[in-house]
């Protein structure tokens, strides 16, 4: 019994330490790099520019002279823009240095401090003024730390094309593996949240979200109003973020695939019907991060392959014209 104990504990511990630390690819944390950058950019330009002197600006409804390092009650709180010159011009520069760190997260230029600069921009923007924040912002700013840590910038970067010997290189995938387990906190939490609420337990969470017209991007069909409806969208839609929390790292590529699937059109589904802004694209760019990094060398490569082909032929019909043939 002793020698079976024993082997399991080393069979679990081995693949743990496998799990954190097993070396990969960095192609599937670099892809995410990609368009978690370009959320991020969407989120500073867009979602943070359009309000951004009310609530940040000099005159802002919050003023900075009454905001200090233990506002809200929060203890010490990191906040650049409490560094800044209370004039508006440098407040939207600082918004702006921001949204260009995005865009180099997003190419891979000088990754590393391109992203660290990311999270500190990012991190003293939710601190400012957090009653705007959502929970998309929460989870960006734990996105933007431990993307610090990995090796995003050593595939599909300006910084791969500076050192490409990067790129063949395989590394530890710890701080990958927190941002997929905090994703899957993420549903664990709504879960825990929306069965604790009796509207989602008996039924009625979708009918009341639809009413919430001041979100709703598009018309509510009128069978949305059907009791029927409201309850299997509203139970459809908890067990669909419960699966999720355990189906994402299931072995089984095709049963994990359709999941990861299921979750896309999820999530788009919910941004096609309700204005959130780029809450929905956090989860749906983190969903990159469950792809087999195998599959997705892969895919690359037969991407490559098929673009030198169609190269190949484009050059030789242009040869072949050139000549009269």
């Amino acid at each position: 019994m002793i020698p079976r104990f024993k082997k399991l504990i080393s069979t679990s511990l081995a693949a743990w330490n496998d799990f954190w630390f097993k070396p990969q690819s960095a192609l599937p944390v670099s892809l995410f790099r990609i368009g978690f950058g370009a959320v991020m950019l969407f989120s500073l330009l867009v979602q943070f520019r359009r309000d951004y002197l009310l609530f940040f600006g000099a005159n802002a409804v919050f003023p900075t002279s009454s905001i200090d390092l233990n506002e809200w009650n929060r203890g010490p709180a990191f906040d650049l823009l409490l560094l800044l010159p209370s004039e508006d011009g440098f407040r939207i520069g600082f918004l702006y240095f921001s949204a260009l760190m995005a865009f180099f997260v997003t190419i891979g230029l000088a990754t590393r401090f391109s992203s660290l600069m990311l999270f500190l921009c990012y991190l003293s923007l939710c601190n400012h003024f957090p009653i705007v924040l959502m929970g998309g912002d929460n989870f960006a700013r734990i996105i933007s730390l431990f993307l610090i840590f990995t090796p995003c910038g050593k595939r599909l970067s300006i910084d791969c094309l500076i050192n490409p010997a990067s790129s063949v290189q395989l590394y530890a995938p710890w701080a990958q593996r927190v941002i997929q387990v905090q994703l899957c906190v993420i549903y664990l939490v709504n879960v825990i949240y929306k069965f604790a609420g009796e509207q989602w337990r008996d039924g009625s969470a979708v009918y009341y979200a639809t009413r919430l017209l001041d979100y709703t991007r598009i018309s509510i069909p009128p069978f949305i109003d059907l009791p029927a409806v409201s309850k299997i969208l509203t139970w459809s839609t908890l067990a669909l973020e419960t699966s999720f929390i355990f189906a994402f790292w299931i072995p089984n590529k095709r049963i994990r695939y359709a999941m990861l699937l299921s979750a896309l059109l999820f999530h788009l589904g919910l941004d096609f019907c309700f204005g959130l802004g780029p809450f929905e694209w956090f989860f749906i760019t983190s969903l990159i991060l469950f792809v087999s990094a195998e599959d997705l060398e892969t895919l690359i490569y037969q991407m490559r392959v098929k673009t030198l082909k169609t190269s190949a032929s484009s050059t030789l019909s242009s040869t072949a014209q050139s000549t009269g043939m």
